[in-house]
């Protein structure tokens, strides 16, 4: 074992106690703890049986906070993701298969999936399977659109860059889920995709609001776009920018603006608005939808207008000043 941390007169090799469990083919296994205080140290783990190593466990449960890098082949990353008994221990091998190809690992994660009951490891399958075609990870993709767990569900939509066709049903379906967060990323997601249907997915998340407006607003943005042209969806978009809502549903409503490239009176008055508050997780966005913004300069003449004609203290014109700098 190597401490390969950087090391000077104040900072030397740490100093801990360390679990190794190593696990045998004959289903035994021997567990020790040891002390690393070197810069290389060696630990020596009985085998009481003499068998086979079938994997072995570098601090199980991951209790000391570190970034290891541990070389191990794909049976023994493939015995811990499928037996170890901590969640923890299985995702760690599950993540070191990253890398590898996709013909060796995918029955193994498949395996993987179709045994797990925890929706992290369940995510993460789906993440490495995304870009396979196989006609067996699409069958996984389509089980995982009607797992019980949301953040499954909504891997799915997430990962996969596009919609195998016998999945696509599958997924318009999502857009009637118990999570507003799953429809709304369904929604953006099938628009980015067929957005011929729009109309469809519109029809079918209208009225849908969501948690701090959250499918309205990608409903507006969405709507807005279709119309190309200025629109009462925009007018609604402005106006979740105001102070009249929290600061979640201004936040959501001022990046559809940003993307759009939308700008009025109403909306620049609501970013100064938001860009003077104390809560800097409205401040920092409204300032940076505004200078999105003003790259055009029919947008900058406009922004810079309104706040000439106003009457500011001293630090909110300095601040909006500098907000103002393209």
């Amino acid at each position: 074992m190597n401490q390969t941390h950087k090391t000077d007169e104040l900072t030397g090799y740490f100093k801990m106690p360390i679990f190794f469990q190593v696990f045998f083919k004959d289903g035994s296994s021997s567990t020790k703890k040891a002390w690393l205080s070197h810069a290389s140290d060696t630990v020596y783990v009985s085998a009481p049986n003499d068998s086979p190593v079938e994997y072995t466990l570098f601090d199980p449960e991951s209790n000391v906070l570190k970034t290891l890098e541990f070389q191990r082949n794909f049976e023994e990353l493939s015995a811990q993701a499928l037996n170890a008994k901590n969640m923890i221990d299985r995702y760690d091998a599950l993540a070191a298969l990253k890398e590898t190809g996709l013909d060796q690992k995918r029955d193994l994660l498949i395996r993987l999936f179709n045994k797990e009951t925890f929706n992290v490891i369940k995510n993460e399958v789906i993440s490495q399977l995304a870009k396979d075609d196989n006609a067996a990870s699409i069958s996984l993709f389509n089980r995982a659109l009607h797992d019980k767990d949301l953040t499954v569900r909504r891997a799915v939509v997430d990962n996969l860059e596009t919609f195998p066709n016998a999945i696509v049903a599958d997924v318009e379906n999502l857009l009637t889920d118990s999570s507003y967060v799953t429809i709304e990323n369904t929604l953006r997601k099938l628009y980015k995709l067929y957005p011929e249907k729009a109309k469809v997915y519109l029809d079918k998340t209208k009225g849908v609001m969501g948690h701090n407006n959250n499918v309205r607003i990608t409903w507006l943005e969405i709507a807005a776009k279709e119309a190309k042209a200025g629109t009462t969806e925009q007018d609604q978009l402005v106006e979740y920018t105001s102070n009249r809502y929290e600061f979640l549903t201004r936040v959501k409503a001022m990046g559809a603006a940003e993307r759009l490239v939308f700008c009025n009176d109403a909306l620049v008055r609501n970013l100064f608005n938001a860009a003077l508050s104390s809560n800097t997780r409205l401040g920092g966005p409204a300032i940076r939808t505004l200078k999105v913004l003003i790259a055009k300069p029919e947008n900058l003449k406009l922004a810079k207008g309104i706040f000439e004609m106003g009457t500011w203290k001293d630090w909110e014109s300095k601040a909006l000043t500098e907000a103002l700098k393209p």
